[in-house]
């Protein structure tokens, strides 16, 4: 033992030992002709001592973090989760990177739309691509696609006043959006 341990510390010291007697082998391992009186020998002695408790713990022999610690200690699993949280989050990220880098590289068609403006003072009489007819009021505007093949719905946007002869399809809905209401005109044909 070294000699310059004080008596609280001799006596934790040997507390540790009569708990923990395979540490008296690690005692005689421990470097004691390099205990000096300058503070950086004092730092590198633990440094070399904590290095010497985690190749321990690598090897299964003893748990570092009762080694190094005053009382010994129930191990944390903080660090396990934190890991596997940290893994899983990069893994996501990554995730996302590959999907947006892919819907950058291949983005969505765009859809051409029509738009029939009339002035104040007149109307306008348009045939949708589907069939239905729409008389457009004055001061008016209405926006709808060049076809409604392929889709659930059949949507226009109104802005303005208008009347609606929708053609009949009893699968694909007709939705006109205005700026404070959608309508939804959809036939159910019974059979």
């Amino acid at each position: 033992m070294p000699a310059r341990l004080h008596s609280r510390e001799q006596e934790e010291l040997e507390r540790m030992l009569r708990l923990h007697p395979e540490w008296r082998g690690l005692m005689a391992q421990y470097p004691q002709h390099r205990q000096a009186d300058t503070e950086a020998s004092r730092h590198e002695a633990e440094a070399a001592f904590a290095a010497h408790a985690v190749k321990m713990q690598l090897s299964g022999r003893t748990d570092a973090t009762t080694l190094l610690s005053a009382a010994p200690e129930k191990q944390s699993r903080r660090p396990l989760k934190t890991g596997l949280i940290l893994a899983g989050s990069l893994v996501l990220l990554a995730c996302g990177i590959i999907y947006l880098d892919k819907k950058l590289e291949h983005p969505l068609p765009a859809i051409a739309k029509s738009e029939v403006v009339t002035r104040k003072g007149t109307t306008t009489t348009i045939t949708l691509p589907d069939g239905t007819k729409v008389w457009l009021n004055a001061d008016s505007k209405l926006s709808y696609p060049e076809s409604f093949k392929g889709k659930k719905t059949r949507e226009v946007t109104l802005t303005g006043e208008a009347y609606f002869d929708v053609s009949r399809d009893s699968i694909c809905p007709f939705v006109i959006h205005t700026d404070k209401i959608n309508i939804r005109y959809w036939v159910r044909l019974s059979m």
